[in-house]
């Protein structure tokens, strides 16, 4: 009986070692690849791994599994350092951000040459906002103005995943809804406030 009785505790203690095991390779349902599972050595996959662990982008975190599927293979994990330039005023965007770490401002400029910060994206959301819209530039320029690092897309990628899935287009567009309350709001802040020095 108390061999038995010491097999049973061994046994639950291999079940639950097991369990555990299985629970650390699953965040937020989706089951995390070892290193030596296919495709693991290219940059998609191994940025994908450190993404399970480490992404901090809201938006990537409320996808489901089906709609991170599309976009996963296509991310790469990028530095981001003060004054990177993420869009080019007028000129095809090549690349969706989503920010982990650190700001970045969308800036206007006027006929004139005023630059003024329409608005602002951090880890909550993405840059490339035309690229959701259906277009690939737009006359506002996009930078870095704090320090931090993020995964990068291909715009095209963005495209052929959304095309591939009306949830994932409503999930991103609903970012674009609420960027452009910010950008409302900042607007009415600017117009309605002057710094004096």
């Amino acid at each position: 009986m108390a061999r038995a009785g010491a097999r049973n505790a061994s046994n639950d203690g291999v079940a639950a070692a097991r369990i555990d095991r299985a629970t650390r390779r699953h965040v937020r349902g989706r089951t995390i690849r070892g290193a030596s599972d296919e495709g693991s050595r290219s940059m998609g996959a191994t940025s994908t791994r450190r993404l399970y662990f480490a992404s901090r982008n809201h938006l990537l975190l409320a996808l489901s599994t089906q709609n991170f599927n599309l976009l996963k293979p296509h991310l790469e994990r990028v530095n981001l350092p003060v004054g990177t330039r993420l869009i080019e005023p007028n000129t095809p965007i090549e690349y969706v951000y989503f920010l982990e770490e650190g700001i970045a401002s969308v800036v206007a400029t006027t006929p004139q040459g005023r630059r003024i910060e329409a608005g602002i994206i951090g880890r909550e959301g993405l840059s490339g906002i035309p690229v959701l819209l259906g277009t690939d530039r737009t006359p506002q320029e996009c930078f870095i103005q704090t320090a931090g690092e993020g995964l990068r897309i291909g715009a095209d990628d963005v495209r052929c995943a959304m095309a591939a899935s009306a949830s994932l287009q409503q999930h991103l567009l609903r970012f674009v809804q609420a960027f452009m309350i910010q950008m409302g709001q900042t607007a009415q802040a600017n117009g309605s406030h002057t710094v004096s020095g």
